[in-house]
């Protein structure tokens, strides 16, 4: 038998063997130790692959479970107020046999109808205030709404409500006549002020800025906002329609380096970076993706012609559109075909010291003496004038004037509109208007009366003072129209209130089929989770039977791999006897 000094194959055997052995039983304890036989795609490739995806759908399942649950939760909250305006119904139906008898009189029917309107008035407020989440159930704009219940994105995993009636007492009734008065404003132009506005002879308070990009206050959203304030007692409803700037046109110069980000801004919100389009239609696509990716923020989404590029924005909510680019970016319209519409005005520095300023903004006249002092005194002083006026002058709402250092006067509007006349001293502007774009307002009113427009404001909100007809759109005898005062009225309003109340219990058992037909949804998705759930542990969880024993051996394997590894390190000894 030979023996080698140099090289001890024994020895790189047992090495070999006790460092495979190692491999196994660190697999062993970390398989142990998580539960799972899967830890990574080394592990088992295709079944990591298999069991990710099911981990994916278990948490589609739990979310469409919840989302189930949130939907028999809308169901239950919409039925119970559906409920209370049953209860009122009945309690004016019975109001009405009372009042059709001819043992009561004039008076005593007066009484009685005074309670039917209270009753009236509170059945509004229930289909007005109630709500789920802040989404309004009974007034009439709950329609066509899907429940997401499954976990995917197919027709199967939704369930659509075509919708819930409207419980507003305009709505509810028997045959019978119902009117609508419909008036589109063109764009808004300025703050409402308290009583600049009339509706039905009901004064709009003033408007005011959301907390939402765009939401200034001279928005449609705004402006809408202070005429549904009233609408209780105006009998005006306002929608605030999507505010569209259709402006943008190609962009002129193709890109080849893009734009940075921060470039220029969509209502105060600043778009990213956006990469170069190598033509028209490509850049078009690239900047309306760069003003969607921050539509959450700014409340604006972009779409891009697929032809040209040009680019169009749209506020749905009625908010304003404001496009403001950087002091250093003065490329806008040619890299993107969009114009910033800024609401600032900033002068020329062309104040001087000691000598008088005039400024007509708005039709409003601001003078000031001169200071004898320095030009930023004297534009200090023009500042001081200039808010002040603002304060009491609903022409400026909105506006405020800064200056700086070297006498340079800046007007900036939350929103109002500015148009320049003469200016003496200022560096404004003389001419021209300076402006985001703002939405439009529609209002519509259910009155016979129609809607009776007035006050020196009206073209704030887009629309001109006068008088608009209603026009017979439905035949309801409606709840709001109906009384008691007398007999005949009394025996009329009997068949009116029958007729909501059946327009009520029918909308109640829609929902009631719905709340079925979810909790069957939640039952099933139970079920789905419970199995996939043992299919995903079939897949990936420890057989700890199996690995205990592979650990048992994989530990014996290493003490017994270590000792023969001991005695093959000695065997090179066995030269030393050969040399004595």
């Amino acid at each position: 038998m030979a023996i080698y000094l140099n090289t001890n194959i024994t020895s790189m055997m047992a090495q070999q063997n006790l460092s495979n052995s190692q491999t196994q039983m660190a697999t062993a304890i970390q398989q142990l130790s998580s539960g799972l036989s899967i830890n990574s795609a080394k592990d088992n490739a295709a079944g990591y692959a298999i069991a990710t995806v099911m981990g994916s759908q278990l948490g589609g399942y739990a979310q469409a479970t919840r989302n189930a649950n949130d939907a028999i939760s809308l169901a239950q909250t919409a039925s119970g107020a559906m409920q209370s305006i049953i209860n009122n119904l009945q309690t004016m139906r019975s109001l009405a046999v009372q009042s059709s008898n001819a043992t009561y009189s004039n008076a005593n029917r007066a009484s009685m109808n005074a309670e039917v309107q209270q009753l009236s008035a509170e059945v509004q407020r229930v289909a007005m205030s109630t709500k789920f989440n802040g989404v309004n159930l009974l007034d009439g704009s709950f329609t066509a709404q899907n429940f997401q219940v499954g976990a995917n994105n197919t027709a199967n995993s939704v369930i659509q409500l075509s919708g819930i009636s409207s419980m507003q007492t305009s709505q509810l009734g028997s045959a019978g006549n119902s009117y609508q008065s419909t008036i589109n404003g063109t764009a808004t132009t300025t703050q409402l002020s308290a009583g600049s506005l009339t509706l039905n002879g009901i004064q709009v308070g003033a408007s005011v800025a959301g907390a939402g990009s765009g939401e200034s206050a001279a928005s449609a959203f705004s402006i809408a906002n202070a005429i549904n304030a009233v609408t209780a007692q105006s009998g005006v409803t306002a929608t605030a329609n999507a505010t569209v700037d259709s402006a943008g046109v190609a962009a002129t110069t193709a890109l080849t380096t893009g734009v940075a980000a921060g470039s220029f801004s969509i209502n105060g919100i600043q778009v990213g970076a956006i990469a170069a389009g190598g033509n028209a239609a490509g850049q078009g696509a690239n900047v309306a993706a760069a003003i969607n990716a921050i539509s959450a923020q700014s409340g604006v989404t972009a779409t891009a012609n697929a032809t040209t590029g040009a680019v169009t924005l749209t506020a749905a909510g009625g908010q304003d559109i404001n496009i403001t680019a950087s002091a250093s970016y003065t490329t806008l319209a040619t890299d993107t075909g969009l114009t910033a519409a800024t609401n600032t005005a900033v002068g020329t520095g062309a104040v001087t010291a000691s000598t008088a300023q005039s400024s007509v903004v708005n039709g409003v006249t601001i003078t000031t003496a001169a200071t004898g002092t320095t030009a930023a005194n004297q534009a200090t002083a023009f500042v001081n004038a200039f808010n002040t006026a603002a304060t009491t002058n609903t022409a400026l709402a909105g506006i405020t004037a800064s200056s700086n250092s070297t006498g340079v006067i800046t007007l900036t509007s939350s929103g109002t509109a500015m148009t320049f006349g003469a200016q003496t001293n200022t560096g404004l502007p003389t001419t021209g208007t300076v402006s985001a774009v703002h939405g439009t307002v529609t209002l519509t009113s259910n009155s016979s009366s129609g809607v009776v427009l007035s006050g020196g404001g009206t073209s704030y909100g887009g629309f001109t003072a006068g008088t608009t007809a209603a026009s017979i759109v439905s035949g309801v005898n409606s709840i709001s129209a109906m009384n008691v005062s007398t007999q005949t009225s009394a025996q009329q309003a009997i068949t009116t209130i029958d007729g909501a109340i059946n327009t009520v219990l029918q909308a109640q058992g829609l929902l009631g089929a719905i709340q079925n037909r979810l909790t069957s949804v939640v039952s099933n998705l139970a079920s789905s989770t419970q199995n996939l759930t043992a299919a995903q542990s079939q897949i990936q969880s420890t057989d700890f039977a199996a690995v205990t024993a592979t650990l048992t051996r994989t530990q014996i394997l290493q003490q017994a791999g270590t000792a023969m590894l001991a005695q093959a390190n000695a065997m090179p000894n066995a030269v030393l006897t050969l040399l004595k």
